[in-house]
């Protein structure tokens, strides 16, 4: 089960607005944890990455600049044009960077906010306190 604390989820709403007209791009940390007796991904918060790079189109950084301490489950970006459908190069990303993927489109409001794997299919998840 994937679980989203809901800090995580006010902190990607809040990047996609404040980076607009701009895409957003952030790595997500995470703890493997049990809820009710199932294993689970609970993701906690939204790291900006050395090096941001964005524009309207397109966000990168400089993952060799990266720590060795952060404990790195997937990336995090948002889409101004308004589509949440991952592209080509956001489903590279997902599979590269541990393979879990929050994106969010305008409004920038949680239910715009959709997860997904690296092969483009979305997970179902569940925001928790």
């Amino acid at each position: 089960m994937l679980l989203l604390k809901r800090s995580l989820v006010d902190a990607c709403t809040a990047a996609g607005r404040a980076a607009d007209p701009n895409e957003f791009l952030g790595l997500l940390e995470g703890e493997r944890t049990k809820i009710e007796g199932e294993d689970s991904l609970l993701l906690t918060r939204v790291i900006v990455p050395p090096g941001l790079s964005v524009d309207g189109w397109s966000a990168g950084y400089l993952p060799w600049m990266l720590p060795s301490s952060i404990s790195e489950w997937g990336t995090f970006h948002s889409h101004p044009s308004g589509s949440a459908r991952p592209s080509g190069a956001d489903l590279a990303l997902a599979s590269k960077e541990g393979g879990i993927h929050l994106l969010i489109c305008r409004p920038y409001t949680p239910d715009k906010l959709i997860a997904y794997g690296g092969d483009g299919k979305r997970i179902q998840f569940k925001i928790v306190p």
